[in-house]
């Protein structure tokens, strides 16, 4: 029997840094025509699983609203902009009755936005899941992991472009989490499969055989061809497939922060066969001043972003949905 003649098919997490990619391998996979990712990051399910427990409890009437309060204030169904009505209605209590985080967020994912889609395949693009994947493995055992990686430079980089984020603190993060994720899919055994975002944009019909094949569902050529644009911030902006959106941090940052970057990424930057620029290097840690330092002023550029992108008003309101799901956490 064929993956996609199976009913209880397990859901795609494309996962991995921002600003790796996440987005567009999203998009390509959503041309797919049994395939649905939302255009939203969910974000909300680690929280509401540290906030509830593995094996929740909603049985009473107190339990459900507190739940449904949770996801009306989460910043995915801001982005969506879903009718109250079309979520928070009995067929979502009877999923909740379930007690079964699985049925709760395919629901939410997947059943209540898919009345006019009839998709068969349901994920979600939540990068900062690459952090998750041990909760997220446990509540789909049989879950297929999307890892997008993009050189740290590169991606430092954008970061810093886009929202103004450190590059030192986004390249620690870059070699902490990647390192973290590789681990644990190694140890885990889970279903896991990584892509090179320099492999996707220069090779992008070869890399998405491979990743349809690691899905088992058919690649089409059609999955390559975009009715609107994928990207709508940075380099990448209005673009699709843009293949010369690599090596740019050549021209764009020092030597020194150049070589600060790669003495903070060394060795998972190696071993993912990221050629540093620097000879004579060696690995290096953050202290925890400047940690402390470059996370303060990261928090406050981000919310400066959102504000600046949404108004005041509806600035303040998302950032507010993101801090109700552990915004520290989420930066």
């Amino acid at each position: 029997m064929s993956r996609l003649d199976n009913k209880k098919l397990a859901p795609i997490f494309i996962i991995g840094m921002p600003r790796s990619g996440t987005k567009l391998i999203r998009e390509i996979l959503n041309n797919h025509k049994h395939i649905y990712i939302p255009r939203a990051e969910s974000i909300f399910l680690p929280f509401l699983v540290h906030k509830y427990g593995l094996k929740p409890n909603f049985n009473s009437l107190y339990q459900i609203n507190r739940i449904t309060k949770d996801i009306l204030r989460s910043s995915f169904f801001y982005h969506m902009k879903i009718p109250k009505s079309k979520i928070i209605n009995k067929e979502l209590v009877d999923v909740l009755k379930s007690n079964r985080w699985d049925l709760i967020f395919k629901y939410l994912i997947l059943d209540s936005l898919n009345k006019n889609i009839n998709k068969k395949i349901f994920g979600d693009k939540t990068p900062s899941y690459i952090n998750h994947i041990d909760i997220l493995s446990k509540i789909y055992p049989s879950a297929n992991f999307l890892h997008i990686i993009r050189d740290p430079r590169d991606q430092s980089l954008s970061i810093k472009k886009v929202w103004g984020k450190n590059l030192y603190r986004n390249a620690f993060k870059w070699r902490s989490d990647i390192f973290r994720c590789r681990n644990f899919a190694k140890e885990n055994n889970i279903n896991y499969f990584e892509v090179r975002y320099e492999d996707l944009i220069t090779n992008s019909k070869k890399t998405m055989i491979d990743v349809c094949k690691y899905l088992s569902c058919d690649f089409s050529e059609s999955m390559l061809i975009f009715n609107k644009p994928v990207e709508n911030l940075g380099d990448a902006k209005d673009l699709y497939i843009n293949s010369n959106n690599m090596n740019k941090f050549k021209d764009k940052l020092s030597f020194s922060q150049i070589k600060k970057i790669e003495e903070l990424t060394l060795d998972v930057m190696c071993q993912l066969k990221y050629i540093p620029v620097n000879s004579n290097i060696s690995l290096r840690k953050l202290s925890l001043t400047e940690t402390y330092i470059y996370k303060i002023l990261d928090y406050f550029n981000i919310v400066k972003f959102h504000i600046m992108e949404k108004g005041i008003f509806k600035g303040l309101r998302y950032v507010y949905s993101l801090n109700h799901q552990n915004f520290k956490k989420y930066i």
